[in-house]
């Protein structure tokens, strides 16, 4: 099988990843100074502009994961074709 190779990750190699991935995850998601600029963007947004952002953004969120879970068949054919 193409993915056993995954599995035989050296300890630094895993921590120096860690380490980057938390990095990206500060600067891309919790940087604190970016969510107050949108704070700031939206404060004189109505409420009716608001609730319809709210639902545009669960139904993303929904979409995002029935697509999430429905590419789980398709990958698995596509790994048995090309395992054969």
């Amino acid at each position: 099988m193409p993915i056993d190779g995954i599995w035989d990750i050296k300890k630094p190699t895993l921590f120096a990843g860690a380490i980057i991935y938390f990095i990206l995850f500060y600067f891309l998601v919790y940087n604190k100074e970016r969510w107050s600029s949108y704070l700031k963007e939206f404060e004189n947004e109505s409420e009716q502009k608001r609730k319809s952002g709210n639902i545009k953004v669960i139904c993303f969120l929904i979409g995002s994961i029935v697509l999430y879970i429905l590419s789980f068949p398709i990958l698995f054919s596509i790994s048995s074709k090309i395992a054969h």
